[in-house]
């Protein structure tokens, strides 16, 4: 039923395809199961998403848009003054 589901809801399908270089080598119980349990979440640019050293429980599939990643909490400040 779960296979059914996503290929014949619109906002499944679409999800799916848009990341078929992830999901082709996926077995498909894993997909449904990846697909059917996600929300989706929109960002306000400049957002952090999440903090230096902090514990990752979620993962992020970005599908429109821009990420930067730093690699410690000083990072941030000094691209700003860099940019002054």
């Amino acid at each position: 039923m779960q296979t059914e589901l996503i290929q014949n809801t619109r906002v499944f399908r679409d999800f799916e395809k848009s990341f078929n270089h992830f999901f082709d080598e996926c077995e498909r119980g894993f997909t449904n199961e990846l697909i059917i349990n996600m929300y989706c979440r929109i960002y306000s640019p400049g957002k952090i998403v999440i903090s230096y050293k902090s514990n990752v429980k979620e993962m992020y599939f970005i599908r429109q848009g821009l990420v930067e990643v730093f690699n410690n909490e000083n990072d941030d400040l000094e691209m700003k003054q860099e940019k002054s």
